[in-house]
């Protein structure tokens, strides 16, 4: 497991330093990283050993990396690529913007890694090091989650911008809660816009922080979290026996069924829209990567849509009919997601998933290694 860095630790991360970099920032110095709260480091433990360490500077913008090593013993098995994404993921969601690190230039090993994680070479400082290596300057620059969020959003709703808000709004399915709402940065508007609602009388508000002007009965109240984690780090919870696809053509009409009767609910006519467009949206336009897992007779019984923008990747709407929960099949799902992306997008390192605060998925997402990287608040009219 990757857990902060103890005070009962320096001895052995000195070691370790020592063995694979040839020298060791020390203990004097390890110990402010245990103290200093500018200071963020974490051990890659296992069965009580430290097995390598990673020790940065973070300011609340730029995570700096000032050493990462792995034992002679444990190398090789991916854990510095673990340790670094731990890291990187534990910066993105307290708000860091930027990363920047420092190689020697003749260490490969290490430049590679560093690149797969999205760093790129922006710098060399000549004879940096005692013995006169050249040093190669890394930086990575974080996406945004709202970034990703709003790009998944364009591709079904327009956005229009005013200075205390943004009306977000899907022309196609005006009846759609999720591409229709009012983003307010300023609530001294939100009593102007309840008077200007969408199409048939859907008026639905997106906040980050709560809203006195909606607690009462005339709304319903959602808080949603957003949740990040490196693609490496993501652990699925048992043993995977079943593998998800995308759909092709020939499950076109198959998809389109199951989809409408999971949401026929919410009315007939939004049901069939929402499902011909997903479709449609995955097949034809080639927007969206659409996946569905089938049992033994061919059937579908699951599905989950799939985003990628820059180096990272939305997984939305994940469903799995309810008399097969419980029998592996989400897992499946999930996890035959994420070893497509890992195999067809390298450049895609980093995945947000969204969950409602209050349900069951959240926590199997915690145990992934989903950590909250936001949130918000949904009012939506009743």
């Amino acid at each position: 497991m990757i857990r902060e860095l103890r005070s009962s630790d320096i001895p052995f991360v000195v070691r370790i330093e020592e063995a694979t970099l040839g020298e060791s920032l020390g203990e004097e110095m390890l110990s402010r990283y245990v103290d200093n709260q500018m200071c963020v480091s974490y051990v890659y433990d296992i069965d009580n050993i430290v097995a390598g360490y990673i020790s940065c500077n973070f300011d609340g913008d730029s995570l700096e990396v000032c050493n990462l090593c792995i034992a002679s013993n444990y190398q090789n098995k991916g854990y510095g690529t673990k340790l670094l994404a731990y890291a990187l993921n534990e910066a993105y969601i307290r708000g860091a913007q930027t990363s920047v690190i420092d190689v020697r230039d003749n260490n490969l090993r290490a430049i590679h890694l560093y690149e797969k994680l999205g760093y790129k070479r922006i710098h060399i400082r000549k004879n940096y090091y005692k013995n006169g290596d050249d040093a190669i300057v890394l930086l990575k620059q974080f996406t945004p989650y709202m970034d990703l969020e709003d790009a998944y959003l364009q591709c079904f709703a327009k956005f229009e911008y005013h200075d205390k808000y943004v009306k977000i709004f899907d022309e196609v399915q005006i009846d759609k809660y999720y591409h229709n709402y009012y983003r307010v940065f300023d609530k001294s508007i939100i009593k102007e816009l309840m008077d200007k609602p969408f199409g048939d009388n859907i008026l639905q508000f997106q906040l980050t922080e709560k809203a006195l002007e909606f607690e009462n009965d005339a709304y319903d109240i959602n808080n949603d979290i957003y949740m990040s984690a490196f693609i490496s780090n993501i652990t699925p919870l048992k043993e995977i026996r079943k593998k998800a696809c995308l759909i092709t053509e020939e499950d076109r009409a198959e998809y389109i069924e199951f989809s409408y009767n999971d949401s026929k609910v919410y009315g007939e006519s939004y049901a069939m829209k929402n499902a011909l467009r997903t479709a449609s949206m995955a097949l034809d336009e080639k927007k969206l990567l659409l996946f569905n897992i089938k049992k033994d007779d061919g059937h579908i019984i699951g599905s989950a849509k799939c985003f990628i923008y820059n180096d990272l990747a939305k997984i939305e709407d994940f469903y799995i009919a309810e008399i097969y929960h419980h029998q592996g099949y989400g897992t499946a799902l999930f996890m035959s997601v994420i070893e497509y992306i890992k195999a067809n997008f390298k450049n895609t390192i980093q995945v947000i998933l969204t969950a409602d605060n209050l349900d069951t998925p959240k926590d199997m997402y915690f145990k992934m290694g989903f950590k909250k990287c936001g949130e918000y608040h949904l009012y939506r009219r009743k």
